[in-house]
C-alpha cells in the first residue's frame, strides 16, 4: 500500500501531472514508492520514485514534455497518508518545474526531480480529507467554499 501521493494541477484545478492511483482519497494521483527532500545544491526540490505503471499511459509523455517545455506547475501537492488512508500532512509546492526524469534500465521505474519556488504545509482539521474527482479536478471537502487551492484540493 502506497502512503505518498503526488499531483500537479493548473490554476483551474485540472491535472497537469497525474497518475493511475485508485486510492480512495487520491484517485488519479501518482503513487510514489519513495521520495526525498532536496539536496545541499538544490534545497528547494524533491525527488520521487514511482513504478512506471503509476504514471498511466500518458505519464511518460507528460513528464518528458514538462522537462522539454519547461512547463510551470502552479500547484503541486505531495500528500502523506496514514494507515486509514487519510492525509496526515500535505506539502503544497508552488511554481514547480520538472528538472530531471530518469527511467530504470528495464523501464519499470522512474525517478524525477521537481524544483519549486515556495513550499507550505497547509493545515486541515482532523477528518477533513482532500481529494480529486476521477478526471483530476479539485473537490472542496472543507465546506468553506474557499478558492484557496491549498485548502481546496486533492488527496
Amino acid at each position: 500500500m502506497n502512503d505518498m501521493f503526488l499531483l500537479a494541477v493548473d490554476d483551474g484545478g485540472n491535472a497537469k501531472l497525474g497518475g493511475t492511483s485508485n486510492d480512495q482519497y487520491h484517485p488519479n494521483w501518482i503513487a510514489l514508492v519513495s521520495m526525498s527532500w532536496g539536496t545541499p545544491e538544490v534545497p528547494n526540490s524533491i525527488s520521487g520514485w514511482a513504478q512506471d505503471s503509476a504514471l498511466g499511459p500518458n505519464g511518460k509523455m507528460q513528464l518528458f514534455g514538462a522537462v522539454a517545455q519547461g512547463d510551470n506547475l502552479p500547484w503541486t501537492y505531495l500528500d502523506r497518508t496514514g494507515s486509514d488512508g487519510l492525509t496526515l500532512w500535505r506539502a503544497l509546492m508552488t511554481d514547480a518545474t520538472v528538472d530531471d526524469v530518469q527511467w530504470s534500465g528495464d523501464g519499470r521505474t522512474v525517478t524525477f526531480t521537481l524544483v519549486f519556488t515556495q513550499i507550505s504545509f497547509p493545515y486541515r482539521a482532523p477528518g477533513q480529507s482532500v481529494r480529486t474527482s476521477s478526471n483530476g479536478s479539485v473537490i472542496d471537502d472543507s465546506g468553506s467554499g474557499t478558492a484557496d487551492p491549498a485548502m481546496q484540493t486533492v488527496g
